[in-house]
């Protein structure tokens, strides 16, 4: 999967779906997200960051948040249908994000570094909050000791 540009071999350490199937990665060593058919053909051009990507998720038919870890940011990116990336907006944190999956349209589910709740909310207006009615470890986890994600509940 190694493009003609990429200066070393890929490491895609996020996926996801775009809803019309399209798949979304970032790749941390190549430093750019790309987004690739159901044959993992490249389409478009890469987006390319100035630091390394952690992951990403698609929040709606055109809409992706990237995470950046140690760098304390989220970036919005907009997909258009033939394939072009765009930033529309960043956001600084105060903590360090890896994981990130969408919980609603106005609020993600993150996982921290170095920070005890393992796991938090994040709102679009870049506002952390931490989850009332979960218990998790007194333990710290280091760099991307630590994942999370989020499934609606069907039972209600």
């Amino acid at each position: 999967m190694q493009n003609a540009a990429d200066r070393v071999l890929p490491f895609l350490s996020g996926l996801d779906f775009l809803l019309d199937g399209r798949l979304v990665a970032v790749d941390n060593y190549n430093i750019k997200c790309i987004i690739m058919n159901d044959r993992l053909q490249r389409l478009g051009k890469p987006y390319e960051f100035k630091i390394p990507p952690l992951s990403v998720v698609c929040v709606s038919h055109d809409a992706l948040r990237v995470t950046f870890g140690v760098f304390a940011a989220v970036l919005f990116l907009s997909v258009s249908k033939d394939n072009v990336i765009k930033l529309t907006r960043q956001i600084k944190t105060p903590s360090m994000f890896d994981s990130i999956c969408c919980m609603f349209p106005s609020h993600m589910v993150v996982s921290t570094w170095g920070d005890p709740p393992h796991a938090r909310m994040l709102s679009v207006d870049g506002v952390e909050s931490d989850f009332n009615n979960l218990t998790f470890l007194k333990k710290t986890y280091k760099g991307t000791e630590s994942k999370c994600t989020y499934v609606e509940s069907k039972t209600r």
